[in-house]
């Protein structure tokens, strides 16, 4: 009784239009950075440590921060723009 119940109420139901649409959904790539840009820079701690090894590595860490900095500009560029 009731299931005969539902397909009379079924029928009497709107015919629903349906449309189709073609739809372009951009995906993104992602792509791996270059090895080079991943690279650490690492700066010894000199032993023992004396005033002039201690401005060597002072200076090492500089340019190693330098370095550093350049990679991180090159990871920018090579994000894509929005």
């Amino acid at each position: 009784m009731t299931s005969a119940f539902l397909l009379a109420l079924c029928g009497c139901s709107p015919k629903v239009a349906v449309r189709t649409e073609t739809v372009t959904v951009r995906t993104p790539v992602y792509v791996a950075l270059p090895a080079e840009l991943l690279r650490t820079c690492d700066v010894s701690l000199p032993q023992p440590l004396t005033n002039g090894l201690l401005v060597e590595y002072a200076a090492g860490l500089q340019v190693c921060l330098g370095a550093t900095n350049d990679k991180l500009t090159r990871i920018r560029t090579l994000q894509p723009r929005k």
